[in-house]
Parts: C-alpha cells; sequence; structure tokens
C-alpha cells in the first residue's frame, strides 16, 4: 500500500512538473521587426521554455530542438535557426525570401507548438512578435562589373547599399544608419572587400550623405570557370540583397548568370610544328578549371588530341591539318578584335575596309561582352569589330543592332569573311534597338557549334558612344519575370466556325377524329400529426414540370388549393377542380384537370414541415380529344395548339415559350403605396428628394 502511493506520488509528480514545463513556454519579442525580401535578415526570439538540449547534432532530428515559422495571411515560410546561438530564453534564426507584408513568428518546441495564447501575450498579430519585410529594408544589386573577367578578378556592383561601413570600427554609416557589410559572395565564394594584408577597403561608398545608393566592390576568391551570381549581406534591419532582373543574363549553355569567368592564356610552346600533326604543345596559363567541362583544345580548328591537363598547364598533340585549308581566319579565344581608327570620318561605312593597322590613329581592344561603351572623350572615329560566332544551339536567331552613331553588321554563312553579308544596319542614332526596321535581320538558321564569321562597321560623330548587338532565340526556358532578357511568348487564338440556325419538321401523318375526351383526375392525400394550434403554419406546395405552387397549409380549404394549382403555369390556360374529403387517414384533395390535353403526368409535391405526409394517386388516367397538341423546349410548354394550327398561330406559341412572364405578385404598374419607381428602360438619371426612402433594386 506504501509502495503504491508512493508511485502515485511520483507520477503527479512528473505531470506537475512536465504540465509547468509546458505552460511557462512563451514567446515574447522578436527583433529587429523588419527585414529583406530577399532574406538573410538574422532574427532573436526572446522568450521562455526554448529547448535547451539536443541542439548539437550531426543529423538534427526536426522533431527534437526549436523550429521557428514566419507566418502571414497567406503564407508560412521557415526561419532557419543557428543552433549554436540558442539556448532556454533566446532563439537566434535566419529569415528566407519573403513577400512583403506582416508576418508573425510561431516556435515549436521538440514537436511541440507554442500556444497562440502565449505568443505576446495572445494578441492578434502582436507588433513585438511579427517581422515586417518591405523594400525600405531590401538591399539591391542594380548592376555589376565586369560581366566577364578571370578568376581572381575585382568585382564592382551598384544599387541600394544603405552603408559605407564593414566591421565594427565605425559607430554609423556615413548617412546615419546603423547598420553593416557583413560579407559578399560570387557563386557561394567569399568576395573579398579588404585589400591583401591590409585594412583598407577596395571601395565602399554611397552617393551622399542623404543617400542609400553607392558603390561596393570586392575581390573574388577560388579559381571556378563559368558562369557566377553575386550577394551580399548587411546586419541590422536588413539582410540579403536583392539583384535587379536587369542584372541577370541568359549565358550560352542556358542558364541565369550576373558575370562569367574564363581561364587565361599565357603562352603556347613550340610556336610552329608540322601540318602533319603529332607535335605536342604545351599551353601555359591559369584557371585551367573542368569543373563543369572537360578541357578542350581546338589547333587550327580541330581538336587537339591526348590532353593533359593541370592548374596551370595544359599539353596535346596537334592534330594534322588539311592541305587545301583557304582560311584567314582560325577559331580563337573568347571574344572578338575591335580595330579603332580615332579622328577618322568617312562617307561610307564601307570606307573602314580601306584602313589597316598603318592608318592613323589606329588602335585595338579585344571585347568579348556587349555593350561596349566608349570614354565619353573620345569622339569623331571609326571601328570594325570582327571575329567568329558560335550558335549556342540549333535553331533560328535573329540579330539587333544598335549603337551611337551609325552602325551595320556583316554575317557568313561559314567561317569564311569573303562569304558575308550585310544582314542590319543603323543609318542614324536611334536610343535602342527596336526603333528601326533595319535594326533586325531576317530569321537566320544557324547551327550549334558551327562557326560563322560576323563583322561590325560603326562610325561615332560626337558625344557618347557604343555598339550594341543582341541575339534573339525562339526558344527560351526564361519569362520576363526572371530576366530582361527574356520576352513572354505571345499567341493570338482565332477560332472560325460557322452558324446554322436550327431547322425542325413537325408532321401529322394520320391524325384521327372524333375520340372521346376523358379528364385526367388525380387524389392528393395529406397526412400530418401537427398540434391543431399550428397546423395552420405547417405547408406543402404542389407542382407540375418545372412550375410549383406558393405555400398551402396543410388545412387548406378545396378552394385554397383550386387556386393555387390554376395558378401554375405549366398547367394553364387549363383550369382545374378540387373537392376536399377528411377521413382518419388525413385529408384527401381530389382534382380534376378541366382540360382535353388528355393524360397529365403526376403533380409533384414538397414538405415545409414536419410529421406530414403526402402521396398522389392517379384515379382517372386522362385521354386527349386529340384537337389540340403542344410543343415542349427544356420541359417547358407552349399553350395547347389546334392540330391544323396555321404557321402564325405556332409562330405566336412559339415566341411566347421565350419571352419572360413574371408572376402577378410582382407589381408591374405603380400603386399608391410606391415613392420611387425606375425600370431603367430609358435613362439611368434619377433624382429623390424630400424623405428617406428604402430602396429596391433589380438588374
Amino acid at each position: 500500500m506504501e509502495s503504491s502511493s508512493r508511485s502515485l506520488l511520483w507520477s503527479a509528480a512528473l505531470i506537475l512538473t512536465l504540465w509547468c514545463c509546458c505552460n511557462a513556454q512563451r514567446l515574447d519579442s522578436i527583433s529587429p521587426r523588419t527585414g529583406s525580401r530577399n532574406g538573410g535578415t538574422e532574427l532573436t526570439l526572446l522568450g521562455e521554455g526554448f529547448a535547451q538540449e539536443s541542439q548539437f547534432q550531426l543529423n538534427p532530428d526536426p522533431d527534437t530542438g526549436n523550429a521557428v515559422i514566419l507566418v502571414s495571411d497567406t503564407l508560412s515560410v521557415p526561419c532557419d535557426v543557428e543552433r549554436d546561438s540558442t539556448h532556454g530564453t533566446m532563439i537566434t534564426c535566419y529569415t528566407r525570401p519573403m513577400p512583403d507584408g506582416q508576418y508573425v513568428a510561431h516556435v515549436i518546441v521538440d514537436g511541440v507548438p507554442i500556444p497562440d495564447s502565449k505568443i505576446c501575450r495572445g494578441s492578434y498579430k502582436p507588433y513585438h512578435c511579427s517581422i515586417y519585410v518591405a523594400w525600405y529594408r531590401t538591399p539591391t544589386i542594380y548592376s555589376v562589373t565586369p560581366v566577364s573577367t578571370l578568376p581572381g578578378s575585382v568585382l564592382t556592383i551598384r544599387g541600394r547599399i544603405f552603408t559605407d561601413v564593414y566591421g565594427s570600427n565605425t559607430a554609423k554609416s556615413s548617412n546615419g544608419v546603423n547598420a553593416r557589410f557583413l560579407r559578399a559572395y560570387v557563386t557561394g565564394m567569399p568576395c573579398e572587400l579588404l585589400k591583401p594584408d591590409s585594412d583598407d577597403l577596395y571601395l565602399l561608398k554611397l552617393d551622399s550623405e542623404q543617400s542609400w545608393w553607392g558603390y561596393m566592390s570586392c575581390r573574388m576568391t577560388g579559381s571556378y570557370v563559368g558562369h557566377h551570381n553575386m550577394s551580399y549581406i548587411l546586419d541590422s534591419h536588413y539582410g540579403r540583397s536583392l539583384p535587379e532582373k536587369s542584372v541577370y543574363r541568359i549565358m550560352s549553355l542556358g542558364k541565369l548568370g550576373m558575370l562569367q569567368t574564363y581561364a587565361d592564356v599565357k603562352g603556347v610552346t613550340p610556336s610552329s610544328g608540322s601540318v602533319m600533326g603529332g607535335t605536342f604543345i604545351t599551353i601555359h596559363g591559369r584557371f585551367f578549371d573542368e569543373t563543369d567541362h572537360p578541357a578542350r583544345v581546338l589547333v587550327g580548328g580541330l581538336p587537339c588530341e591526348d590532353i593533359s591537363v593541370s592548374d596551370d598547364m595544359i599539353t596535346c598533340m596537334t592534330p594534322e591539318q588539311p592541305m587545301n585549308d583557304t582560311r584567314t581566319i582560325y577559331p580563337y579565344s573568347r571574344g572578338l578584335l575591335m580595330e579603332v581608327w580615332n579622328n577618322t570620318r568617312v562617307n561610307q561605312l564601307t570606307d573602314i575596309w580601306n584602313y589597316n593597322e598603318n592608318s592613323t590613329g589606329y588602335w585595338t581592344q579585344w571585347v568579348d561582352s556587349m555593350p561596349v561603351l566608349f570614354p565619353n572623350e573620345l569622339d569623331t572615329f571609326v571601328t570594325r569589330t570582327t571575329g567568329l560566332f558560335v550558335p549556342p544551339s540549333t535553331g533560328n536567331f535573329i540579330m539587333y543592332l544598335n549603337c551611337d552613331d551609325r552602325c551595320e553588321v556583316y554575317l557568313s554563312n561559314s567561317s569564311l569573311p569573303e562569304h558575308k553579308v550585310k544582314i542590319a544596319y543603323q543609318r542614324y542614332y536611334v536610343r535602342d534597338f527596336k526603333q528601326l526596321a533595319s535594326q533586325k535581320s531576317d530569321v537566320l538558321n544557324l547551327e550549334k557549334g558551327k562557326h560563322y564569321y560576323i563583322e561590325i562597321l560603326q562610325q561615332e560623330y560626337g558625344g557618347a558612344a557604343k555598339v550594341n548587338l543582341a541575339l534573339f532565340t525562339e526558344e527560351s526556358r526564361f519569362t520576363e519575370d526572371q530576366t530582361d532578357d527574356a520576352v513572354n511568348e505571345v499567341q493570338d487564338i482565332v477560332a472560325n466556325y460557322d452558324v446554322f440556325d436550327e431547322e425542325q419538321v413537325i408532321t401529322f401523318n394520320w391524325w384521327p377524329s372524333s375520340v372521346t375526351p376523358v379528364k385526367e383526375v388525380q387524389k392528393v392525400s395529406v397526412k400530418s400529426s401537427c398540434a391543431s394550434h399550428l397546423c395552420g403554419s405547417t405547408f406543402f406546395t404542389l407542382g407540375y414540370g418545372p412550375a410549383t405552387t406558393v405555400p398551402i397549409p396543410v388545412t387548406a380549404s378545396a378552394a385554397q388549393v383550386e387556386a393555387a394549382v390554376d395558378d401554375l403555369w405549366s398547367i394553364k390556360p387549363d383550369t382545374v377542380q378540387v373537392t376536399k374529403q377528411e377521413d382518419d387517414d388525413g385529408t384527401h384533395f381530389t382534382i380534376t384537370f378541366d382540360s382535353e390535353r388528355g393524360d397529365f403526368d403526376s403533380l409533384d409535391y414538397d414538405v415545409l414541415g414536419f410529421d406530414t405526409n403526402i402521396t398522389v394517386d392517379e384515379v382517372t388516367k386522362g385521354k386527349s380529344n386529340l384537337e389540340t397538341f403542344t410543343l415542349l423546349m427544356d420541359g417547358i410548354p407552349t399553350e395547347p395548339l389546334p392540330f391544323n394550327a396555321t404557321e402564325s398561330q405556332v409562330h405566336s406559341a412559339l415566341e411566347d415559350l421565350m419571352e419572360a412572364d413574371c408572376p402577378d405578385e410582382i407589381l408591374i404598374s405603380e400603386g399608391p403605396d410606391v415613392k420611387f419607381f425606375k425600370d431603367y428602360e430609358d435613362d439611368y438619371n434619377y433624382q429623390v428628394s424630400g424623405e428617406n426612402y428604402l430602396l429596391f433594386f433589380r438588374e
């Protein structure tokens, strides 16, 4: 007995302890209360009863420890818990990308949610337990330069950066914002804001002391060659940056990226070899990265064999070259060669073909991205840009040309310059690609991997100068919501159809005469156990076809039932005669159809109360005298028509079938109690003055 009592005491103590622990769990506040649209905002949640154990796990169980969910009116978004910064009274988590709005924090401890009543004292949408996502707390990336570069290069972004502080040496930014740059990333690798072995920043500058906009520069780390995206994170109310969609470009591999890196070739040894091939060459350089694709070497446009790759060196054996090769341009590394002649004017752009490296003002540069922008101080020059274009896929393409001031683009159907033809041109300055029909080429059917010679001629008179070439393809998996480089497809669907009027022919091949009619007789039996003082409030309805009577009390007289059935438009113009009998089995209404239509379907019924039963029996089956017939449309009959009806009679009956026929209960004219009447058949202007009235409107 003593042992049993002790066991009960321990159980009670355990239950009490668990109840106290659960009751102690609560969420008091979160901070900060505003954050970035793109996530990355560090939230601190304060309260009691958070999980303290099981925080450090290699593969954490989702049902143990703490979980945070941010809930808006339409979304539930997890907040990623930082386990090593969490204890019994505090949770740290990082937000994910979320649309603008208010999000209330909900905490789950060891798989059990903290009740709403314990979240900021149970307030509805509590301010102190909410985070508000807004544009004015979202850092942005408006542009990235350069868009094509070597790994390890310094990148510069422009955007809404909010602050010019990195680290903790300065209390506030020069614009008064209490926020700092925490870190920057390029494709998951750190982008260093500080110069090596120094406390000096590459660039971190606001436009002014009142601005949120500015520039930040950082140096890429790693040796990855390919397509990259970039982001940075601020502390305090801010978080991860959100790129403008104009920053994203569609890369040649069909991916979205902000910039591209490439390998750096320093030299090739030996510099000459046999046209019969078999010469082992060594390519010296940097960033020979094979993360995405194996290295590929072309010599004279043909694949080099026996390739061996290291980070800074490639060796391979040259292939045999064709003996009748007449090419003057061979596939080479990335980019196009742009030749420039300063202080030069031409009458026709094709006059540029007469210039060479010995002409006055000559200089060159390699370009591997568009647009090419020239310094403002550079005026009165001409350019010729040449190279080989390799389509990323097989299909139909359109080229668009834009420049300042005038330009032409030529394309060959091979790698030979002598096959080139002009495909687009711009004779004077316009602001973009779509101002002149001549800026757009015809549809070009191109093959993936094939080399096409391309050439652009351009002339600049004065002011700003640029050359820009765009390639449009008919197929893409991206949309305008993802990048400005995409164009959503618009399709016009035109449906053509023929309309024919319905034609039906009614033929009476044989019609008997001198048929004696028999009137239809039906009996409606009503039995109700309603209390005598309530039977006047117990109702039923009768119906024929789509029409239904008004509610009829179970104590109704024969005249009431007769009037209700006579009012059914599905029976008109015929009428009925009703007699009433009562016995121990209930009330019986005998309904005789005063009609020569013949057989009627049994009346329908519906009970509008309890403890009431109705039956309908056919006493006498009606028989028509066959002097009339009716037509039905969707179950609605016409008035009876003579079997030898004229065309106008049938036409009139069918037209009546199409018209609306309002019940008599609906007033169609003004009575003495009508204060306002409007049928909206003429105009919609009206005015009511004087007393206040309750108005009813119909559509």
